[in-house]
């Protein structure tokens, strides 16, 4: 509990830098955004969230989930057949151009981990991660493993992932508060 406080008042601190459009909430609050659920095609898949390990990103996915960014938004990007890419923004949606300071894991980056998307080092030397743009992991993919901000992991419908390969858009990503 003590690293989680220090770690999250660090991210506050690198933040004053750049306006973000949300607020990152009190550490009680934090910690019971724990569940996401996306919807496409009829199907469901449940997503465990990562507060510990990447506040300021969570606290981000509920804001966008909270203003129904991906409400019926197209799948932008197949990579390969291991990820999927959604929530790139368009020329219309200046309120969503920012950019998230890394919050890089040494967790593995599995089927089913749900990342947010980031420029190449190239262009990206600072490795910030996309406001918006999130990564869901179709096959195991180890070589970004601490490359990349890891917000959480699928527990439910892990099956209905490759529909996505089938599908141009999805319904919504809807982020959960647990209650008391």
């Amino acid at each position: 509990m003590r690293r989680l406080t220090g770690f999250l008042l660090a991210v506050i601190s690198l933040l004053g830098a750049q306006e973000l459009p949300f607020q990152i909430p009190d550490l009680k609050k934090l910690q019971k955004i724990k569940v996401a659920e996306l919807n496409f095609a009829g199907k469901r898949v449940i997503f465990e969230l990562y507060p510990e390990l990447a506040p300021t990103h969570v606290a981000n996915l509920k804001w966008l989930s909270d203003n129904q960014f991906y409400k019926n938004r197209k799948i932008d990007e197949i990579r390969d057949d291991y990820a999927v890419l959604i929530g790139k923004i368009s020329k219309t949606e200046p309120q969503f151009a920012y950019t998230l300071p890394p919050e890089f894991s040494q967790e593995e980056i599995t089927r089913g981990s749900l990342l947010m998307a980031r420029a190449k080092d190239t262009s990206n030397p600072e490795r910030k991660s996309h406001g918006t743009a999130i990564l869901i992991i179709l096959k195991d993919s180890p070589h970004l493993s601490g490359n990349i901000t890891l917000i959480g992991k699928a527990t439910r419908g892990l099956e209905h992932l490759d529909k996505l390969l089938e599908v141009s858009n999805i319904e919504n990503l809807t982020v959960y508060v647990l209650k008391e």
